[in-house]
């Protein structure tokens, strides 16, 4: 009964963790980067958090089976103990540096804490210099286990940093959550290696964790407040992770026709009004397997699971009369009218994300500029 009071915290995160991976294999984004490292973080958590509660469980027990578990399984917790730490600063260093390069190089200096950590305990079994098992079965920790905490914390550390060197590009809610990340686990840490039998270290994490899923994984973070739709940096993800499957697509740049008069003229409320029915116009005419995102101001995206030029121009001109249908039956003192430009990715090996927006952006303005031209020589 003593030994389940101290692994019931745990037993409740592996739960909590548990439950947010099965909502995560339901979103239509589960297989961008982010989130398949995020799922790996919960997947680690409980990992660490199982062979932790299995340490409590076998530490003490009699007998030559529950003696040989225990060393087993102290071999494997204290050799991958910096998998979460280090999965972390994959994660920060996906959500802050978007550039690809060098993306690789950085991923395998960012292992190095938990090479080491392996490399240390492995080193120390015959010598018992990171921990010892006596006659009674029970663990105690030895001198070079103080070098543990460093390997372990040193990622965190190390993301942190980056945090800071890119506070400016990162969504200041987000930015806080992201610090909190890495201040939760080490106050858990600090607690559990001066107060040895309490165990904070993985339930911090997956306090840290929940957190991460309520304000950043799952909260408005990724889309716009003003239409709910995916903001930029989600389209972004978002298109990144379809150039990664090769697989074609479209992708539609739309802009709102002098929506600087609508602003100047009738107010701000007015223009937000209309940015509202555009997103409205759009999102129902597409489908569940496509998405809209809104890119810059007035300008939305659509990315479209099909790379049928027929089929776009088609979608195209439903947009165009949707809009037709709501100058019609609305009651404004203007009309709203959107210019449209398209690019099919056929090849997406040889595109890029700057390069499919851009196809897509001349498009759009080559369009309004021949209505633009038209409505000059009318």
């Amino acid at each position: 009964m003593n030994t389940f009071c101290k692994i019931d915290i745990n037993i409740l995160s592996i739960f909590i963790l548990s439950i947010i991976l099965f909502i995560n294999t339901k979103r239509f984004d589960k297989y961008s980067t982010q989130h398949k490292i995020f799922d790996q973080l919960c997947i680690s958590a409980i990992f660490m958090l199982l062979l932790e509660s299995l340490k409590w469980i076998a530490d003490g027990q009699p007998g030559i089976f529950w003696h040989n578990l225990n060393y087993v399984i102290n071999v494997i917790f204290l050799s991958t103990s910096s998998i979460v730490s280090v999965l972390w600063l994959f994660y920060i260093d996906n959500f802050a540096i978007l550039k690809e390069k060098n993306k690789k190089l950085r991923h395998y200096l960012y292992l190095t804490p938990f090479i080491l950590n392996v490399i240390i305990v492995i080193l120390s079994l015959k010598t018992n210099t990171v921990f010892s098992i006596n006659e009674n079965n029970i663990f105690s920790r030895q001198y070079l286990y103080a070098a543990l905490p460093f390997l372990n914390y040193g990622p965190l550390f190390i993301a942190f940093l980056i945090l800071l060197a890119n506070k400016n590009k990162i969504e200041r809610s987000s930015y806080r959550v992201f610090i909190l990340f890495n201040i939760i686990p080490f106050l858990g840490g600090l607690i559990q290696i001066f107060n040895y039998g309490i165990l904070s270290i993985w339930s911090s994490v997956a306090l840290a964790l929940f957190i991460i899923f309520l304000y950043v994984e799952i909260k408005g973070l990724q889309k716009d407040h003003l239409t709910g739709v995916y903001n930029r940096r989600q389209l972004e993800s978002y298109l990144q992770n379809k150039l990664r499957n090769l697989r074609s697509f479209s992708v539609l740049m739309t802009d709102l026709d002098d929506f600087k008069i609508i602003n100047d003229k009738y107010g701000h409320l007015e223009g937000d009004k209309a940015l509202i029915t555009i997103t409205n116009i759009l999102t129902a005419t597409i489908r569940n397997t496509d998405i809209a995102a809104r890119y810059a101001g007035d300008e939305f995206v659509l990315v479209i699971e099909n790379s049928n030029s027929a089929n776009i121009t088609a979608l195209i001109k439903r947009i165009q009369e949707k809009i037709k249908e709501y100058n019609r039956t609305a009651d404004n003192k203007y009309i709203l009218s959107m210019s449209i430009g398209y690019h099919i990715v056929t090849d997406p090996k040889s595109e890029t994300l700057e390069s499919v927006i851009n196809a897509a952006d001349k498009k759009m303005y080559r369009n309004k500029s021949r209505k633009k031209n038209k409505i000059s020589a009318g």
